[in-house]
């Protein structure tokens, strides 16, 4: 039996076939090799279910693979984590983690004032940096979901841990 997931931004993988079981056994085919794509499979494969990937491109990774600057994330552990060896002071705010910084993230980076980073802080850099052409809904659920997918890749042997200010940002958040 093949069921086939057309993954995007907009939907979230549920790990039950549309009988309520798990994927234990089952054959699916995942259209795209992209991160998306790439994670169904991983996550497919977790529930002993069997996945195939068809990707269109002579390699697999789609746009994520060709984001040579790292992955975007907000309120993320790593960024927590640079925070402190750099003798950072931050705490955990209601909306937000404030930075306040004597020393640099990176030898070119010097922070001498307080940042806040938030997740409506990251909206408002990616709409920002997209002219506000972008689809403001699809951007909201990849700036809320950020911290999961660096747990998700975290947890499957993928190390982000280091963070400095990318193109089109206000504070660190490109992880690499």
């Amino acid at each position: 039996m093949f069921v086939i997931f057309l993954i995007n931004a907009e939907t979230e993988i549920m790990i039950r076939s549309p009988s309520n079981q798990t994927f234990k056994n089952k054959n699916i085919v995942i259209i795209g090799g992209g991160l998306a794509g790439l994670s169904a499979a991983i996550e497919i494969a977790k529930y002993k279910g069997s996945a195939t990937v068809i990707e269109s491109q002579k390699y697999t990774g789609g746009n994520s693979a060709k984001g040579v600057s790292g992955l975007n994330g907000c309120m993320t552990s790593a960024q927590r984590k640079v925070a402190f060896q750099n003798n950072c002071e931050y705490k955990t705010m209601k909306y937000g983690i404030s930075f306040a910084c004597v020393t640099s993230l990176k030898p070119r980076l010097l922070l001498t004032e307080p940042y806040l980073d938030s997740k409506q802080k990251f909206l408002a850099d990616t709409l920002k940096a997209g002219r506000n052409e972008n689809d403001e809904k699809l951007a909201n659920i990849m700036v809320q979901k950020s911290d999961d997918a660096f747990k998700f890749l975290s947890e499957i042997g993928v190390e982000l841990d280091e963070v400095n200010i990318g193109g089109g940002h206000s504070v660190p958040r490109t992880h690499w």
